[in-house]
């Protein structure tokens, strides 16, 4: 044969041979380029930049892992699912891998399995661009569930705990009445400060049902029975209800809530409350939320009417969600109002008030939650106390510390220290007070 037809045969099987070799250089080329644009968030330029190696690059678990990264991006959670269950069969422990499935079983609205997955790293070590949205996807898992049925959250909470100052009296065991030339009383035992040990006795039922796909009715009732062990005349039961409706407009929220409670002491009925109010809540972005709201009610004293009043207040309130190790969350707020005596010669019992409130929370580990908070109000009396002929400015203090740690899925432990105090110009009115609380909690 001629020599030309030797020479163009060997040079086909030298293509031929380097093909493979220089198409698998072009495909992991084109993962790493591909990579690069998903952190840029070019995940569509990715997808189409991959797409064609398919049948060369499945069952690379890197190719696979950035594949289904973009397909989500690009609109193709389907071919998402099958590229990330790949991954997930070769490398069971891809934490990152099972995050992205989870993301895409929600686009494609199966919300049971994307609930189950995202729980599944939840807490874990992810980049952060994941992990800081994996309690916004579980939100809105719940608001799709809740648009389609009726929840029930259940749960029952006892506990033990020791409270320095159960009735929340002066320390003095005298005082003197100016309205009485300065003569100076003994304070009955109950009119000064006791301590205690106490027994903690919770439940409470709560329900979400939809109206249309955009309002929601939920309501609910809370026991809270707080058993004085040593000075049961200070045993104090709390019933609380709420009824209420919230409205959805894209990232805002419209509620309006009418409440209910009755709380007794020692077996006797000492407040009776009921109100109403009406809320306004913002997304501002992934991380900060704002709050505004206003309220009026009504607090009744069956035993001692002269302390009736109806309340009005108002307040502005903003949360954060802080990235990085923790995902600290921290809550502000600030709130005003008047409560107005309903009886004549009674402005003693009137006030004016305002106060701020602080909070957060810290995750040590994904069982594991440091809380804290800190609230302070100034309250102006409206007139001079009679038997004292002085009128109250008094300030009030509380703070708290604590941690909330699951044991499992549905049981919690809450050890909690709580300190708080009210300074006042009048003796009596002020007291200071220590509680030491441990409670375990069921969520059905």
């Amino acid at each position: 044969m001629p020599k030309i037809f030797w020479l163009c045969l060997l040079g086909l099987l030298c293509v031929l041979a380097t093909a493979p070799a220089s198409f698998a250089a072009s495909a992991d080329d084109d993962v790493k380029q591909a990579q690069q644009l998903l952190k840029a968030g070019k995940g569509a330029q990715a997808y189409e930049l991959l797409k064609g190696h398919v049948d060369a690059k499945a069952g690379d678990p890197d190719f696979d892992l950035a594949l289904g990264m973009a397909a989500i991006d690009a609109g193709k959670p389907n071919q998402a699912v099958f590229a990330l269950e790949r991954v997930l069969d070769n490398q069971p422990g891809n934490d990152l891998a099972r995050a992205e499935l989870a993301r895409a079983y929600y686009e494609l609205g199966e919300n049971d399995t994307a609930r189950e997955e995202f729980e599944a790293v939840r807490g874990k070590q992810l980049p952060s661009s994941i992990s800081n949205t994996i309690d916004q996807y579980l939100s809105g898992i719940e608001q799709r569930l809740g648009a389609t049925r009726t929840r029930y959250d259940v749960f029952v909470e006892t506990g033990l705990g020791y409270d320095s100052n159960v009735n929340s009296a002066t320390s003095d065991n005298q005082v003197a009445i100016p309205a009485l030339g300065g003569l100076v009383f003994n304070l009955t035992n109950n009119s000064s400060e006791l301590d205690s040990m106490l027994w903690l006795i919770n439940a409470g039922f709560n329900f979400y049902t939809p109206l249309r796909q955009d309002t929601t009715l939920f309501g609910g009732i809370e026991f809270d029975n707080r058993l004085s062990v040593d000075e049961v005349d200070f045993t104090q039961h709390q019933y609380n209800g709420s009824l209420g409706v919230n409205l959805r407009r894209g990232t805002d929220q419209y509620r309006l809530i009418g409440q209910a409670q009755k709380f007794t002491v020692g077996g006797n009925n000492f407040r009776d409350y009921g109100g109403g109010v009406a809320q306004w809540q913002r997304d501002l972005d992934a991380n900060n939320q704002i709050t505004v709201f206003a309220q009026g009610a009504v607090l009744r004293y069956p035993d001692q009417n002269i302390r009736d009043v109806d309340r009005v207040a108002g307040g502005v309130g903003w949360g954060h969600a802080f990235s990085g190790a923790g995902k600290p969350v921290m809550y502000a707020s600030i709130d005003g109002g008047s409560e107005f005596e309903t009886h004549s010669n009674a402005a003693h019992i009137g006030r004016d008030f305002a106060g701020l409130r602080l909070g957060g929370q810290y995750m040590v580990n994904e069982r594991l939650y440091a809380l804290g908070s800190f609230e302070y109000e100034h309250s102006e009396y409206g007139g001079p106390e009679p038997l004292f002929q002085k009128t109250r400015d008094d300030d009030f203090f509380a703070a708290s510390i604590g941690a909330r740690y699951a044991l499992n899925k549905n049981i919690s432990l809450r050890p909690e220290v709580r300190y708080s105090r009210n300074d006042s110009p009048i003796s009596v009115f002020g007291f200071e007070r220590w509680e030491l609380l441990t409670t375990m909690r069921y969520d059905f």
